[in-house]
């Protein structure tokens, strides 16, 4: 993924982590999930628990969080 792509994915990840800390719903889990999916391999485990807990808002943002710091720790 090139890494505008990933700078875009990781803008939207933290966008609707700031709405999940409000309370508020996100949509878009199972296409969240597919972006992080095509990152690579080693996202594979995190895309899945995504779409697993898409009706679960605090786990939905502990995976989300995961992400953005696997993201920023690959791109930083």
């Amino acid at each position: 993924m090139k890494m505008a792509n990933l700078e875009r994915l990781k803008r939207m990840l933290a966008d609707d982590l700031k709405a999940l800390r409000e309370g508020k719903r996100v949509l878009g889990v199972d296409e969240m999930a597919d972006e992080i999916e095509m990152v690579g391999p080693e996202y594979s485990v995190s895309a899945r628990e995504i779409r697993a807990a898409k009706n679960d808002a605090a786990t939905l943002a502990t995976e989300y969080e995961v992400v953005l710091a696997k993201l920023d720790h690959v791109s930083g």
